[in-house]
This record gives C-alpha cells, sequence and structure tokens, in this order.
C-alpha cells in the first residue's frame, strides 16, 4: 500500500501539535527534504529579529518504526548540531525518541514514540496491522509504502 502526506499537511500537523512554524519542500538530491524553520530572538534595544534556517534530510531507510535520517546543515548549524550533540547527546537520547547513528550526521529516529509525544492516537494499533517499508520524498510530500500484516488480523 502507499500513502501519501504532503508537505502542506506534515507542516500543518507539526504547527498544530508544537506551534511551530516548519516548511518542507523537496530538495534537488535523490531522497532528500530541505526543511526550513524561522528562528525569531528578541534583542533589547533593536527588537525582533528572524532568520530562516534551513537543513537537508536524506532518508536512508526505515526498519519497522525506526527512521534513519541523515542531515545536513550549512557550516555555522552544524557547529551547533555538533555542540548539541556533544553537551546534551545522552540526554537526548533518554527521551527513547532518537538515539546517533554511527555516521557523524545520522540520527535514528523512532517513529511510533514521536507520534505518541505529538498525541497522535493508535499508533501501537496502527503499527500492529501494517509494517513501514519505505520512506520517499516526492515532489508534493512523503510517500510511504507500507505492506499489510495479515497475521496480525487473526
Amino acid at each position: 500500500m502507499k500513502l501519501l502526506i504532503t508537505y502542506n499537511e506534515l507542516q500543518t500537523l507539526i504547527h498544530k501539535k508544537t506551534g511551530k512554524a516548519v516548511r518542507f519542500q523537496k530538495a534537488e538530491d535523490g531522497n532528500t527534504v530541505q526543511v526550513t524553520y524561522t528562528v525569531e530572538v528578541d534583542v533589547p534595544l533593536i527588537g525582533k529579529i528572524s532568520k530562516d534556517v534551513a537543513g537537508i534530510i536524506k532518508f536512508n531507510g526505515i526498519t519497522d518504526t525506526v527512521l534513519d535520517v541523515t542531515y545536513s546543515l550549512s557550516m555555522g548549524l552544524e557547529l551547533v548540531a555538533k555542540g548539541i550533540k556533544t553537551f546534551l547527546g545522552e540526554q537526548i537520547e533518554r527521551t527513547q525518541l532518537m538515539k546517533w547513528g554511527e555516521k557523524e550526521n545520522q540520527m535514528l529516529l523512532f517513529v511510533d514514540k514521536i507520534a505518541e509525544k505529538l498525541h497522535v492516537d493508535n499508533v501501537d494499533k496502527l503499527t500492529k496491522f501494517i509494517r513501514i517499508t519505505e520512506v520517499w520524498a516526492a515532489e508534493s510530500g512523503l510517500e510511504i509504502e507500507a505492506d499489510i500484516r495479515y497475521d496480525a488480523m487473526g
């Protein structure tokens, strides 16, 4: 079976669940998506300053509910990400939402745990009946291929 979640739907879901305005679009190379987030900082005497921060996410594959991704960021953000990984890496892994992969910019995201954290209902029931086999970055959104788990239908 194939499912498609458009980038607009994904943006709306994230905004509704977190209040964050994140934008997605298909990146030029392969199975990649550009993610953009506008950071706003209130600077004394100057006021609000906003800056778009962008990165590229490459989907390497999925096994059960573990999504393997690598990311690339601009030089400045790369340094920030390395700092976060160094100082908060273990604490981030303890959330059980993700863990760091073997490659430097690799993350293993636990999709079921992330969905639960975002209060998406019945994820456990869904994963009982389908197994996601691939995630692909298409022009209009993320294409998700899944197999039906007939043995779970009793």
